[in-house]
């Protein structure tokens, strides 16, 4: 029976197709003094991929990034995506050593950059400056539009020590992301008029969450300046640009002050890094949201939190799943434990990475088949212990204890 309703994304290109669809005159990146229609971000990227398709990159094709927090970022990201290829963002130039580990990991023979991160990069990389400027008269849109990647292929790979201090690649397939892209539209209650604050940079995972909230949605993304990091210059930032979502660290909200911020309407901060009177004070005139998330993925649960929220000793209540995700609370035999009683947490569902890049060793480890999912599909064992408890908006898991990429960060999330 015909219908209205657009098909839901299925790849990564797909978002931005449905955002430019909707509205090409509506605005995708605001960055300083720049805005940037949903058109021109697809003109640009699509300039771009041309550009880098005519230098070998192809579907599949591993690429090194090292860009900060920028418009070139966000371009760069959509361009390899239209390809099929795959975004490796590379990280900080202070860490040569991890620098080279990732492109030897990885297997990257090219890499993105701009004139002004050049210096220092792994020579083991062709590197390809990004330089918009040229070819200013390629705008079109790559063709053919049919040549689609298939869903479940990687199209984002971030390296994360995930607490074991040896960090590893984490494909996110245009499966995976899609569908953390509806979650997060649904969960955040994110629409085309919102405007998301963009302060992680590109490697780390809050960057991927700050992304997916954006153009799944068809909203703004408001990138924070580099030398903005916190404090009354931060909450200048966010009160100017009048920002009504973003991802927060409790070192960051530490410096603000919640009733400065009226515009700021969705706030959502990892459960782990709640201490006294975050809650209280933060949740009085817009939703807080207690995400808990594992590497790869920076949230995969969430729940509202209100006044009466506190932490108690090293609980911290983390909500329930988002879409596409299943939760499961296990005993030593992988087998459910009653209602409210600890247990091992494992992660299962679309909406999550299901291997370890070029490590089957702890892809297997850490990916387990439980016995009474469908097909004994595998599943993510976080490592961290949880039980279900009841709350004043339903059940919701409570995080008991964790290995050490888990427990409270002292001063937050580096932001670089």
């Amino acid at each position: 029976m015909p219908t209205d309703e657009p098909a839901a994304p299925r790849t990564v290109p797909d978002l931005l197709d449905a955002a430019v669809s909707r509205d090409p005159a509506a605005t995708a990146v605001v960055d300083r003094d720049h805005r940037i229609s949903y058109g021109e971000l697809d003109a640009r990227s699509s300039r771009l991929a041309r550009r880098l398709a005519a230098h070998g990159i192809v579907a599949g094709t591993p690429v090194l990034v090292a860009l900060p927090r920028s418009v070139d970022a966000l371009v760069t990201w959509w361009a390899l995506a239209r390809l099929g290829a795959v975004f490796v963002p590379l990280g900080p130039a202070r860490f040569p050593e991890r620098q080279a580990y990732i492109a030897e990991c990885s297997a990257a023979r090219v890499g993105v950059t701009s004139l002004a991160e050049r210096a220092g990069l792994p020579d083991t990389v062709e590197w390809f400056v990004h330089d918009d400027t040229a070819d200013p008269g390629i705008s079109a849109p790559i063709t053919p539009r049919s040549a689609r990647p298939h869903p479940d292929e990687p199209v984002h790979m971030a390296y994360s020590s995930g607490g074991t201090g040896v960090p590893k690649g984490i494909p996110h397939t245009h499966r995976t992301l899609t569908t953390l892209a509806r979650a997060y539209r649904s969960r955040f209650r994110v629409e085309p008029s919102s405007l998301v604050l963009h302060i992680a940079d590109p490697h780390h995972d809050a960057w991927l969450l700050e992304l997916l909230l954006t153009f799944g949605s068809a909203a703004t993304a408001v990138v924070v300046p580099p030398a903005v990091t916190e404090g009354e210059q931060l909450a200048d930032f966010i009160r100017g640009a009048r920002v009504t979502h973003a991802y927060l660290a409790e070192n960051e909200l530490l410096t603000l002050t919640a009733t400065d911020l009226p515009d700021l309407r969705h706030l959502l901060l990892d459960a782990r890094d709640l201490t006294e009177g975050l809650a209280e004070a933060w949740s009085a005139i817009r939703t807080l949201h207690l995400s808990y998330g594992v590497p790869g993925t920076t949230v995969t649960t969430s729940g509202p939190a209100g006044a009466g929220h506190a932490p108690t000793g090293n609980s911290r209540l983390i909500g329930t799943p988002v879409d596409g995700i299943a939760a499961y609370v296990l005993d030593d035999e992988l087998h459910p434990v009653p209602f409210g009683t600890a247990g091992d947490l494992y992660l299962g569902g679309p909406a999550l990475p299901a291997t370890f890049h070029d490590r089957p060793d702890i892809t297997s480890g850490r990916h387990v088949a439980i016995p009474f999912t469908r097909d004994a599909v595998p599943v993510l064992n976080t490592l961290d212990r949880v039980r279900w408890n009841h709350t004043p908006t339903g059940p919701a898991l409570e995080h008991v204890e964790g290995p050490f990429h888990v427990h409270i960060r002292h001063g937050g999330r580096p932001r670089s």
